[in-house]
């Protein structure tokens, strides 16, 4: 039943951005290590990273890439493939073998504040997916906890 809360209410946090996202200007961006990135400023949640490693499983996670680029001389980084949870998306390894060490991509980003960025913008494809099935898990665990015990 925690795993459900915890599904629902991260995903509630994030559909705002996923859905700001949608408007936000492309730029070109070179993808570097984690580490490099976190150094560049790049905006990382690491309550979040932990308590997804808690609650969830290996597949239920982001895709981890970190990405640097400029804008208007400027120079940032980012460390978002996504802003939803997508359990169907892409693995660590898919994303590694698309988007090699070095290599340009397209990311998306705030104009307001350009630290706030992403590859694949919006909801993921199986965003609704995740939802739907956390609502399932919450209701059961709701109906086991108020479920009358039987005397045995």
């Amino acid at each position: 039943m925690m795993t459900a809360v915890y599904l629902m209410l991260s995903q509630f946090v994030y559909v705002q951005q996923a859905h700001r996202s949608q408007t936000w200007k492309p730029a070109d961006a070179q993808v570097v290590t984690f580490k490099s990135a976190l150094a560049a400023g790049a905006k990382y949640d690491p309550i979040d990273e932990l308590i997804t490693k808690i609650f969830l499983p290996e597949f239920f996670g982001r895709p981890h890439i970190a990405f640097q680029f400029t804008v208007d001389g400027a120079t940032y980084a980012g460390v978002n493939y996504t802003w939803t949870i997508d359990p169907l998306g892409p693995k660590d390894e898919d994303v590694k073998r698309e988007h090699p060490l070095g290599s340009e991509i397209t990311i998306y980003y705030d104009p307001a504040s350009p630290k706030d960025c992403v590859v694949q913008t919006g909801f993921g494809p199986h965003f609704y997916i995740v939802v739907v099935g956390a609502a399932i898990l919450f209701c059961i665990g709701m109906y086991i906890i108020q479920k009358p015990r039987e005397l045995i």
